[in-house]
């Protein structure tokens, strides 16, 4: 609870005497957790954030992820399945197990995106979509 005041009052919608950006303010928090020494407490962190938009409805708080194309995710399967997000961006690069590469039928994207769970991780206005890379060379 206190990282979810800590970003609201500097970077989303609330009220502190430090906001790094002065006046300017984030729509939204992206959990983009590619490592972390524990798996634990990103629910918490997106319910509490999420009850802002409860509490404070001048200023919606969009949740977002970027998980790995792999499910469950290591790191955001608890998170994800809060349904709580407004938008996943499932990663298929940097993964060996679902990454597609240039000429392979057996990774496409539209059957990954396909297999990703639905009904567990996203609610009716979750916008899903995914990503790789554009180019071999980067």
């Amino acid at each position: 609870m206190n990282l979810a005041c800590y970003l609201w009052d500097n970077f989303l919608g609330g009220t502190s005497s430090f906001r790094p950006l002065g006046n300017a303010m984030f729509d939204g928090i992206d959990f983009a957790i590619g490592q972390a020494s524990s798996t634990r407490y990103w629910d918490d962190l997106a319910r509490y954030l999420a009850r802002y938009n409860l509490l404070f409805r001048r200023k919606m708080v969009y949740l977002s992820a970027a998980p790995q194309c792999s499910f469950p995710n290591k790191y955001l399967d608890k998170a994800l399945r809060t349904r709580l997000f407004n938008y996943v961006w499932v990663q298929f690069y940097e993964n060996p197990l679902c990454q597609y590469n240039d000429g392979d039928n057996k990774h496409s994207i539209k059957f990954e995106m396909n297999a990703y769970p639905k009904k567990e991780t996203r609610s009716p206005t979750t916008i899903a979509s995914g990503g790789s890379k554009g180019s071999t060379a980067v």
